[in-house]
């Protein structure tokens, strides 16, 4: 769909779209654009049909080879011309980078941009810089963390260098709970979108204080911080996000220590164009990186951005790699100032369930604005221990914090999910309210 009939289609590529992505796409065509999209179309990149209605062209090639998808989408160039790329998943911001490059187009240095895709060499890059930083080592093997423990101390934390979602994320208090999550990590078959992420594991300091997201946005090399989002943890050793709330009520001084070491991270790591989502834990002694993504945020912060501001991160994101600051600024105004959270269902526990109660209901809640089942009745639950396990979510936006917090609380106190056979309510698949 053209804005202006008289005006030649732009292509804009997304490579890989997923999460945060296929809400890009959604933004592209809803901005005139004509999107193209870059997948293998099989595994766990298969597309559904929906996201394929919404696509101008499709361009199929392996993206987990960088030179196929390379030279698949420079023949696509050459026919029509692409104005943009823009990562549609995390994994791919590497690859997007490079496409990018090989068009000539706006993208990451491609010579920095693993920096931002590999916790370890991210945190070696920030610690370089002389920004604050959890102690930590690199290790590639169960014996390789154990000798390296007693550097970084008890409490600790292990994560993979290169998965997503906490997944084998975890705070071990000692040597037998490290060697068994080491174990976890080196041996479990795993691949994601065509990928096998790197054998390869970071213990590090277990950080203390409360937990923060900044969502930001990088053009022409100047940084603007959209919004610092408060993050709910579920209960340790693990760290399974459990809500949101955007944006997170702070004395102006917290704020602006918060935002300036984001900032100065961003820059460390040379993200020089589009967004990025940046997690950190904020002390007495300052704030302190937990990691840093150049991509947009998942989990629908972005969506509660727009709830509760007006500012739209995804069109945003676009305009940005197009370079096209007239566009940009259209879509960065601050229209309102609501507080807007997100609420996920996890039951510890569950492996299956049957039926789910009060679900229905919360549509009724003050300031509802949507909620959907992730997991349906009947399916496998996954372990609540990382967000695969979020069995579904509900959103809402009020004008006041401590509402909104109580009503969110409220939310999940109300949805039961039902195992043993007895009389309950369907759920609804999903209920959504526009937000005027």
């Amino acid at each position: 769909m053209l804005a202006d009939s008289h005006r030649p289609a732009r292509y804009v590529l997304f490579v890989e779209p997923s999460s945060s992505g296929v809400a890009l796409i959604r933004a592209c065509v809803a901005m005139g654009l004509r999107p193209v999209l870059l997948t293998a179309h099989s595994d766990d990149r298969m597309l559904s049909d929906d996201i394929h209605k919404l696509a101008a062209q499709v361009i199929v090639a392996d993206t987990a080879r960088d030179a196929d998808a390379i030279a698949a989408v420079q023949a696509f160039h050459h026919r029509m011309p692409l104005a943009a790329v823009v990562p549609g998943f995390e994994y791919f911001v590497p690859l997007a980078a490079r496409i990018a490059a090989a068009l000539g187009l706006p993208g990451l240095p491609t010579d920095k941009v693993d920096n931002v895709r590999y916790k370890h060499l991210m945190r070696q890059v920030v610690a370089a810089a002389g920004l604050r930083s959890p102690r930590f080592a690199t290790v590639d093997s169960v014996e390789a963390g154990l000798q390296a423990a007693s550097g970084v101390g008890f409490p600790l934390v292990v994560k993979p260098v290169g998965w997503s979602g906490s997944l084998f994320v975890s705070r071990v208090d000692d040597l037998d709970a490290l060697r068994a999550c080491l174990h976890d990590i080196f041996t479990t078959p795993f691949s994601e979108y065509g990928i096998a992420p790197p054998r390869q594991a970071i213990i590090e300091e277990y950080l203390t204080g409360k937990e923060f997201s900044v969502e930001g946005y990088v053009f022409r090399n100047k940084t603007e911080i959209v919004s610092v989002t408060e993050k709910f943890l579920g209960q340790e050793p693990y760290f399974v996000e459990v809500g949101h709330i955007t944006p997170t009520p702070m004395e102006e001084a917290q704020r602006a220590r918060i935002e300036s070491y984001v900032v100065a991270v961003a820059a460390a790591l040379e993200i020089n164009i589009g967004p990025f989502h940046c997690e950190i834990r904020d002390s007495d002694q300052g704030p302190v990186l937990i990691e840093i993504g150049a991509r947009l945020a998942g989990d629908h912060i972005c969506d509660l951005i727009l709830y509760s501001t007006g500012i739209d991160l995804y069109k945003i994101t676009i305009a940005a790699f197009m370079d096209e600051p007239q566009l940009l600024s259209s879509h960065a105004q601050r229209l309102r100032q609501n507080f807007s959270g997100i609420r996920y269902f996890v039951r510890q526990g569950i492996t299956s369930y049957q039926q789910s109660v009060g679900f229905h209901e919360l549509t009724g809640l003050e300031g509802f604005t949507e909620s959907a089942i992730q997991i349906h009745p009947g399916d496998t639950v996954p372990p609540g221990t990382n967000s695969l396990g979020r069995l579904g979510y509900v959103i809402c936006t009020q004008p006041v914090y401590t509402s909104l917090r109580l009503t969110l609380e409220e939310a999940d106190r109300r949805v039961q999910f039902i195992v043993a056979s007895q009389q309950a309510q369907p759920a609804d698949t999903s209920q959504k309210r526009t937000i005027q």
